[in-house]
C-alpha cells in the first residue's frame, strides 16, 4: 500500500483435467502426497517460479519476491538445497526473490533434515514464512530455532475475533511474534 504497487506474489498450482474440469488443490495435492508424486509437482513449481522470475515478464513486474508453498515431503528432501541453488543459477534468480512457505507441522517430520535445509537456504538469502500458525501445535521452540521471517496467523483467528478470548490470544500472539523479530500476517 505504501508503494502503491504489487510487491510480491504467491505461486499457485492448479490442475485442469479435460474430462473433470478444475480439480481443487485440496484433492490433488493430498493425493500426490499419498502417492509420493508431490515431488514431481513441487519440482515443477519451484523451477517454473525460478524461470518466471528470471524471464523478462517476471523482471518487468518488479516484484520483490514470489512466495512458494512447500509440501511437507519437499521440506525433508536431502537434495533440496542443491536443486534450489541449481535452478536459481540457471535462471539468474537472486535468493531474496524467493520466499518458501511451510506449515508448522513440516518441521516435525525428519526435523534434522528440515532444519538443515531451512538454515542452508536461509543463509543463501531465501526467506521463509510459517503458514497457518495456530492450527497445529504452535511450537514456540520451532519459532526460535527455525529461520522464519514471517508468521502467518490462520484465518480462523479472524473468523472468531469477536470472541474476547480469541482477541486476547491474537493480540498476545502478535506481541510475542514481533518481540521475536518476526513479521506478522493475519490471513483473511
Amino acid at each position: 500500500i505504501k508503494r502503491k504497487c504489487y510487491t510480491c506474489a504467491e505461486a499457485l498450482v492448479r490442475l485442469n483435467d479435460p474430462e473433470f474440469g478444475n480439480i481443487p488443490p485440496a484433492l490433488f495435492i493430498s493425493y500426490a502426497e499419498k502417492t509420493n508424486r508431490i515431488h514431481i509437482i513441487g519440482d515443477f513449481v519451484l523451477e517454473k517460479v525460478c524461470s518466471f522470475i528470471g524471464s523478462q515478464e517476471g523482471k518487468d513486474l518488479g516484484l520483490d519476491y514470489i512466495e512458494i508453498n512447500m509440501s511437507v515431503a519437499q521440506c525433508f528432501e536431502t537434495n533440496l538445497v542443491t536443486k534450489m541453488r541449481n535452478w536459481m543459477e540457471k535462471y539468474n534468480v537472486e535468493p531474496m526473490q524467493i520466499r518458501l512457505e511451510i506449515t508448522e507441522n513440516a518441521a516435525t517430520f525428519n526435523p534434522l533434515i528440515v532444519e538443515k535445509n531451512m538454515h542452508l537456504l536461509h543463509r543463501m538469502g531465501v526467506s521463509f514464512a510459517l503458514d497457518d500458525y495456530g492450527t497445529g501445535y504452535s511450537n514456540i521452540k520451532k519459532l526460535i530455532s527455525l529461520p522464519f521471517d514471517v508468521v502467518k496467523l490462520n484465518k480462523t483467528f479472524v473468523d472468531e475475533i469477536d470472541n474476547p478470548d480469541t482477541e486476547t490470544i491474537v493480540k498476545d500472539t502478535i506481541h510475542l511474534l514481533k518481540s521475536l523479530g518476526k513479521e506478522v500476517l493475519i490471513e483473511g
